[in-house]
């Protein structure tokens, strides 16, 4: 009606932006993430899990298959500091952790039953392992550069559906990441309130800092299975392996939640996921993948033995 009148007319609205895909982040990554498929590795398939020769030069050279003998490592150590000689895969150190965490796995299966408490698992983790397990997709790429990094999670973000009022707290792991050198992967967890009838996500990403080169190697798991724990919560915690050993324990680094829901709930919920992406990153990895814990029996199927 304005502009049939001549009058000034108003602009058009601006909608927000809608949520990112996970074909429209990979299509727009390509070169730098892909999705690493989980297959059961057997010796006709183990290649088929591995992640494929990207295109970009840079991320391919990055990505060429090498054998890191445990004695270059020891090697790597110097009186002045460590030293790490970049000539082969990114995620080697990675697959090392995860190799001494897959040949330890009983071990820490039962260290980790022994924090098992029942309502909590039974009451918000009810739809068991194996379903979370078969929710989850493995993503990795080598080479991503600083000055990316903002745009990349932007569109995690978008693709996870972190709330508004979380993303400048999200963005934050990206100044942590940057804390570790070239030597350390480091894992961090975010785990959330979806706000709409306690509907919870956990996102996990490993990430190693290539400051030398002002570049970031990435893994990271999504998992559209969905739990209940709280209404309105956000949570990081992170944890670290150096030079390929053992991932230390998980250390809350930043919260917002309401008083119902304590730190030991908050350490088991991130504790759960991060033994489930061990094992899928094993998966992914192609190599020797340990079986699924046996948790006790909850409340409810108890209930429906007796």
């Amino acid at each position: 009606i304005a502009l049939a009148e001549g009058i000034s007319a108003p602009p058009d609205p601006q909608f927000p932006p809608s949520q990112m895909t996970e074909e429209s982040f990979l299509q727009k990554w390509n070169g730098v993430v892909e999705r690493v498929d989980l297959v059961e590795p057997t010796t006709m398939n183990v290649e088929t899990v591995k992640m494929v020769t990207t295109k970009d030069e840079d991320t391919a050279a990055a990505t060429k298959p090498f054998k890191m003998l445990i004695e270059a490592i020891e090697q790597k150590k110097s009186k002045t500091g460590r030293i790490i000689k970049e000539t082969g895969n990114p995620f080697e150190m990675l697959i090392q952790a995860i190799q001494q965490i897959t040949g330890a796995w009983q071990s820490i299966v039962n260290a980790f039953k022994s924090t098992y408490e029942e309502q909590l698992l039974d009451t918000h983790l009810n739809n068991g392992w194996s379903k979370y397990k078969q929710a989850t997709k493995v993503f990795k790429g080598a080479g991503l550069a600083y000055d990316k990094t903002d745009e990349f999670f932007a569109d995690i973000q978008s693709m996870i559906a972190i709330p508004d009022k979380y993303k400048d707290d999200f963005n934050k792991q990206i100044e942590w990441i940057k804390f570790f050198d070239n030597t350390t992967w480091s894992g961090h967890d975010t785990q959330f309130s979806q706000g709409k009838g306690g509907s919870d996500t956990i996102f996990t990403m490993y990430a190693r800092n290539r400051e030398d080169d002002g570049k970031i190697d990435v893994l990271f798991l999504t998992c559209s299975q969905e739990f209940e724990l709280a209404d309105d919560y956000f949570v990081i915690s992170e944890h670290k392996s150096i030079l390929g050993g053992l991932f230390d324990h998980t250390e809350i680094k930043f919260k917002k939640k309401p008083a119902a829901i304590s730190d030991k709930d908050l350490m088991f919920v991130s504790e759960y996921f991060s033994l489930l992406a061990y094992q899928q990153i094993a998966l992914a990895e192609g190599i020797s993948a340990p079986p699924d814990p046996q948790f006790p029996p909850s409340l409810t199927e108890i209930s429906e033995i007796a």
